[in-house]
């Protein structure tokens, strides 16, 4: 269970990254200029990432760790 436990904290941590790398990106495009249908201009950097496929890995992660927490409970 240490083993989980770990990696829980590891997947908290990065959550916390990508929540602050959220709030930075929100703050940064703020100050952008919008396009003409009132959208900020999007970033080449951000072009390949696959936002469903990423929602799905965590969609998934979230059941199994779940799951295995009920397990233990």
């Amino acid at each position: 269970m240490s083993a989980i436990r770990q990696a829980l904290a590891k997947l908290d941590n990065a959550v916390g990254k990508l929540e602050g790398s959220i709030n930075s990106y929100d703050q940064s495009v703020e100050g952008r200029q919008t396009d003409m249908f009132g959208g900020a201009a999007i970033s080449n950097e951000n072009a390949n990432v696959n936002a469903a496929f990423v929602a799905q890995k965590l969609d998934s992660a979230i059941q199994k760790v779940e799951h295995i927490l009920k397990e233990n409970a």
